[in-house]
């Protein structure tokens, strides 16, 4: 069986969240940020990252739940990514990676 996962990447306000939004209602998607910057919880303003209300339609993962205090990479952010994609796809949802600084 394939499994598709889509990534869309480019530079902030070009219309990610909502196009993401849109593509995930269609196809029956999650949403997981793969900007290095909205992992951050301290962040949200700086970052651009969806507004609450945009985040309710469609589960959202990986946006600001590390502390600012602590040393996350790559390495840990393709763990918590590789987690949620597998997740998504024993609950047959399609993941969909947003973000303007690919991780």
């Amino acid at each position: 069986m394939i499994k598709d996962v889509f990534v869309i990447a480019g530079p902030t306000a070009t219309g990610k969240s909502k196009f993401s939004i849109d593509l995930a209602k269609k196809l029956g998607g999650i949403i997981i940020n793969s900007d290095s910057m909205q992992v951050y919880k301290n962040l949200r303003v700086l970052t651009a990252r969806p507004t609450i209300k945009e985040m309710s339609n469609i589960d959202h993962f990986l946006y600001g739940y590390v502390d600012g205090g602590v040393r996350y990479n790559v390495e840990k952010w393709c763990k918590d990514a590789s987690k949620t994609i597998e997740q998504s796809f024993e609950k047959n949802m399609t993941p969909i990676l947003v973000g303007g600084t690919g991780l």
